[in-house]
């Protein structure tokens, strides 16, 4: 790697690893334990019991020393052998394909440890596992103490994220910077403080990094924060501060690519990609076909002909200028197909899981509909005591992240990056559940029980 590619990927790995360690310090401090005490706070329980179980199911599935590997893996490995971020797609290289988050995180592992991907799968655990702690201190602060720990356990045990920790994907880093967006968004509605409102901008800032669309979540929760302001000029000082600090994060890489590229880009050169991935005449609105065939594989031959003999910013131009056509042609099928996108992201595609075996596809459907089932209880059993500190930031993250990805296309670990926070409506669910009816099954038990 360059001497610039080089600080791109420690500097970027050293703002993942600062964010996690912040969130977990911060949050254990807040707990306690009393000066004095050698009490281990909650908070470190709970990302030990995340990283153990994430840990433990990739050893015992042997994803541990074989886990799965995408573009990523490629970029990193192309970048360590002087090559840039190159990746090669459909006879056109592009560097720095797709969000660029994971792909400096590897790069800094393996260029400093080796090339050990057993190593990576362990900070990307690690990292993953982080999100717990997080996910206890909203369900806490949204629906009670019982509730929190409840949602801590199974987030956790979510069958998705365990499944991820066996992969070398972005997936897992997105995640708790999507729920860190969350918390401290909460923390500086509830509070108003410095601290929050730079936590919520470095948390958006690199989780944008890993999921663009992350960093559209902060708009509306910022201008409610004003509108809503008791002290509107100190806020919008906090807000202004916070808006300079993410833009300084995310400056590095964007005058990196820009340089690379000769032209002002954002984060990638793959939006046109991706957008035309969920708007072409054959489009399923996943990523695949229901036999998991990528997408991909259904260009149409002249368009194949034109983006493979070309450069990486016209090939990306001409994918975007097709899905666009085809909008233009077709808008009412846009309109539709849009809007089954946005069903099928809170639902099921029937695309979903087709690289999986039929079982599992069974098996997490069932878990989906009761996890959302409980958390409709969870909703119903805390209607009219939410605060808007609880509201907007949910609310935001849900929509904003939603809308988006619905007018791209929907694969089910789009939804995933938010499950761990839709898990304290479920925990709130079963707390509710076992409230109710806990005494009463107690007493039956007791009724029913053998005598002598």
């Amino acid at each position: 790697m360059t001497a610039v590619q080089w600080a791109l990927a420690i500097l970027y790995s050293l703002a993942i690893l600062a964010c996690s360690v912040y969130a977990l310090l911060r949050l254990a401090r807040d707990e306690g334990p009393a000066p004095g005490s050698r009490r281990v706070p909650l908070t470190l329980w709970l990302f030990a019991l995340a990283a153990v179980a994430r840990l433990g199911f990739v050893a015992v599935t042997g994803r541990l020393a074989s886990p799965d590997w995408y573009e990523q893996e490629e970029m990193a490995l192309a970048a360590l052998a002087g090559r840039g971020f190159s990746y090669d797609l459909l006879g056109t290289e592009y560097q720095a394909y797709g969000p660029p988050l994971f792909t400096l995180f590897s790069a800094a592992v393996y260029g400093v440890f080796g090339h050990h991907q057993w190593l990576l799968v362990v900070a990307d655990a690690l990292i993953s596992a982080t999100s717990v702690p997080m996910v206890h201190a909203i369900g806490a602060r949204c629906f009670g103490a019982r509730a929190g720990i409840v949602a801590a356990a199974l987030a956790a045990l979510h069958p998705a994220l365990l499944v991820y920790a066996g992969k070398l994907h972005e997936l897992s880093v997105e995640v708790p910077f999507a729920t860190g967006i969350v918390l401290f968004a909460v923390r500086w509605i509830d509070r108003r403080r410095w601290a929050d409102a730079l936590a919520l901008a470095a948390f958006t800032a690199v989780g944008a990094m890993g999921r663009p669309s992350l960093l559209f979540v902060a708009a509306p929760i910022a201008a409610w924060s004003l509108w809503r302001s008791e002290r509107l000029g100190a806020d919008a000082l906090r807000v202004g501060a916070a808006a300079l600090l993410a833009g300084a994060m995310l400056a590095p890489w964007t005058l990196y690519i820009s340089g690379v590229y000769g032209r002002p880009i954002f984060f990638n050169v793959s939006g046109g990609i991706v957008f035309w991935y969920g708007n072409n005449p054959a489009a399923t609105g996943s990523g695949t076909d229901p036999s998991g065939r990528p997408v991909f594989d259904d260009v149409p031959p002249d368009l194949h002909a034109r983006i493979s003999r070309t450069d990486a910013l016209s090939a990306d131009a001409a994918l975007r200028e097709a899905a666009w056509s085809y909008i233009r042609d077709e808008p009412a099928a846009f309109l539709a197909r849009s809007a089954q996108k946005l069903v099928w992201f809170w639902t099921v595609s029937p695309n979903a899981g087709a690289l999986y075996p039929p079982a599992w596809r069974v098996a997490y459907v069932l878990y989906y509909a009761l996890m959302v089932g409980l958390g409709v209880v969870g909703l119903r059993s805390v209607r009219g005591r939410w605060s808007a500190a609880v509201i907007v930031p949910i609310a935001s993250l849900f929509l904003v992240v939603s809308l988006i990805q619905s007018v791209f296309y929907v694969d089910g670990r789009h939804r995933w990056v938010l499950e761990p926070v839709m898990l304290c409506f479920t925990a709130a669910g079963l707390v509710a559940v076992a409230s109710r009816y806990g005494p009463s099954l107690s007493a039956m038990s007791r009724r029913w029980r053998p005598s002598g």
